[in-house]
C-alpha cells in the first residue's frame, strides 16, 4: 500500500471508529443516527478502493454497509419505542385531552420523521415540508381523535375509499384523503400484500379447485396453499381478484392505534369510577350527566338504544331508584352488604348497557346460589318489570299479560309460561321460584288491549 492510499486508510479508518463509538455510545438519537449515516457513507467512500484491492477491510463492504443501515432501523425503533412506552404509562389524571393529542402529534411527526430519515439532507429537509403541508391538512397543530379514529379503521383491514368518500368522515375530518395520504406517507398503513390480498378474496375450497387443475397437492394451511399456486404462475389468481386498494396498519400504526385505544380505556375507566362515586352516594342524576358526556365526547356519538338521551335519562333515573330502593324476593338471603354490591353492579348495567359489571371496580365476592353478574341482572329485571307493569297500568288499555319463559328455563319458570294475568294479579319477576343458574329470564307481554 503506497503513502497516499495509507493515509486515506487511516482517515476512513478513523472516520470508522468514530462512527461506531458514537453509535454504541451516544444517548443522543440524532448523533447516534448521525453516526450511522457517517459509516454508511465512509464505506461507500471506500468500495472502490476496496474493489480495486488498494485497501482492506476486515468485512465485506456491502456487509457492512447493510449493518450500519440495519443499526440505522434499530436506533429509530429503540427511541420510538422508548416514547411509546413513555406515552402509555403517564397518569391520565395529570394530563387534558390537549395535552394527550400533542403528545401523540409529536410522536407521530417522530414517526413519520425518523421513518424516512435519509442520507440526503436535501430529502429531509423536503419531508419536513411535505409534514409541514399535511399537518395543516389535517387540522393540526393538535392531532384530533378523528384522526386517531380513522387510523384504527386500518387495525385490521380497510378499503381508503370508504372513508375518503365518507360524508360521515368528512363531516370529523377536514380532509380525510389527506388524512389517509398522510398514513400511508408516514408508514402508518400500508397495501395487503399479494398472500394477503389472495387470502381476503378467496376461500381455502376456492384455492384448492385451483391448484386441482393445475394437478398440484391441495392439502395444508392456506398461505401454504397460495404460495403454491403462486410457484405455478405469480398471476394465477389476477381473474379471481376484486379491483380494489385494501390497506392495513403497519407494526408502528398499530403501536399508535394501541395508545390511542389504551388512552380511550383509561379514560373510560376514570367515567366509571366517577360514577360509582356518584351511584354510592344515591346520586343517580350526576352518573347519567357523566355517561352521557362521555359519550358526547366521542367522534361519533350515538343515542342509547333506541331512543334519545332524554328518554334514556328519564327512564334509567327510575330504573335507578327502584334498583336501590326494592329487593326482588328471589334475592331474600343476600346480606344487606352484598346487596348494596349487587346495586352497584346493576347501576352500572342500566348505566352503561353491558352485560357484566366491571369486575376491577366492584368486588365480586358473593355469598349466594347466583353469581355475581346473575345477581345484579335479577335486581335490574325485577326494576324494569315493575317498570313495564306501572306503564301497562297507566296507559288504561293492557288488561292482561302473558308470561313468556326462555326455551331453556327451569320446571318451575315452565309452570307459569304462557299464562296471562291481570296486570294486579301478575306474580313477581324474577319467578321466586326460579331454580335455573343463569337465573330467571321470564319476561311478560301485553295480550289484552283495548
Amino acid at each position: 500500500m503506497d503513502e497516499f492510499n495509507l493515509e486515506k486508510y487511516r482517515n476512513y479508518k478513523q472516520s470508522l471508529e468514530k462512527s461506531i463509538n458514537i453509535v454504541n455510545n451516544s444517548s443522543d438519537v440524532d448523533k447516534r443516527l448521525r453516526g450511522a449515516r457517517n459509516g454508511v457513507k465512509t464505506l461507500e467512500k471506500m468500495k472502490p478502493y476496496i474493489k480495486k484491492g488498494e485497501i482492506t477491510l476486515d468485512q465485506d463492504v456491502d456487509e457492512a454497509i447493510h449493518n450500519f443501515k440495519n443499526v440505522n432501523d434499530e436506533i429509530i425503533t429503540e427511541y420510538l419505542d422508548e416514547n411509546y412506552s413513555d406515552i402509555v404509562e403517564q397518569d391520565l389524571n395529570e394530563k387534558t385531552d390537549e395535552d394527550f393529542f400533542q403528545d401523540l402529534k409529536n410522536l407521530l411527526t417522530d414517526t413519520c420523521y425518523y421513518r424516512l430519515l435519509s442520507f440526503d439532507r436535501s430529502k429531509i429537509q423536503a419531508f419536513d415540508e411535505k409534514i409541514e403541508t399535511v399537518f395543516k391538512a389535517i387540522s393540526l397543530p393538535s392531532l384530533s381523535k378523528p384522526a386517531f379514529s380513522l387510523l384504527r379503521e386500518f387495525k385490521f383491514q380497510g378499503n381508503p375509499d370508504d372513508y375518503t368518500n365518507s360524508e360521515r368522515w368528512q363531516d370529523v375530518l377536514p380532509d380525510p384523503e389527506y388524512t389517509v395520504k398522510f398514513f400511508s406517507e408516514g408508514d402508518l398503513i400500508r397495501p395487503l400484500t399479494q398472500i394477503e390480498t389472495i387470502d381476503l378474496n378467496l376461500t381455502k375450497v376456492e384455492i384448492q379447485d385451483v391448484l386441482r387443475t393445475h394437478n398440484k397437492p391441495v392439502s395444508g394451511l392456506k398461505d401454504e396453499l397460495i404460495k403454491r399456486a403462486l410457484n405455478i404462475d405469480e398471476n394465477i389468481f389476477n381473474d379471481k381478484l376484486k379491483e380494489e386498494s385494501i390497506y392495513k396498519c403497519t407494526e408502528k400504526g398499530l403501536k399508535l392505534v394501541k395508545i390511542f385505544e389504551n388512552y380511550q380505556q383509561k379514560l373510560q375507566k376514570k367515567v366509571k369510577e366517577e360514577i360509582l362515586s356518584q351511584l354510592e352516594n344515591r346520586q343517580f342524576r350526576s352518573c347519567l350527566e357523566l355517561r352521557k358526556k362521555f359519550e358526547d365526547e366521542k367522534v361519533f356519538p350515538s343515542p342509547p338504544g333506541m331512543g334519545t338521551w332524554s328518554t334514556f335519562i328519564s327512564s334509567t333515573l327510575e330504573q335507578l331508584q327502584l334498583i336501590f330502593s326494592k329487593r326482588p324476593t328471589i334475592l331474600k338471603e343476600i346480606s344487606d352488604d352484598n346487596l348494596e354490591k349487587l346495586r352497584l353492579g346493576a347501576g352500572f348495567l342500566a348505566i352503561w348497557g353491558e352485560s357484566k359489571p366491571d369486575k376491577d371496580l366492584i368486588s365480586r365476592e358473593l355469598e349466594c346460589k347466583f353469581d355475581f353478574d346473575v345477581a345484579c341482572r335479577m335486581l335490574l329485571f325485577h326494576a324494569s318489570h315493575i317498570q313495564d307493569l306501572t306503564r301497562y297500568e297507566e296507559s288504561n288499555v293492557v288488561r292482561k299479560v302473558e308470561i313468556i319463559a326462555s326455551n331453556d328455563s327451569c320446571d318451575n319458570c315452565k309452570k307459569i309460561d304462557g299464562k296471562k294475568f291481570e296486570i294486579d294479579k301478575v306474580p313477581e319477576l324474577p319467578y321466586p321460584n326460579c331454580t335455573c343458574e343463569l337465573g330467571c329470564r321470564c319476561t311478560i307481554a301485553a295480550v289484552n288491549v283495548n
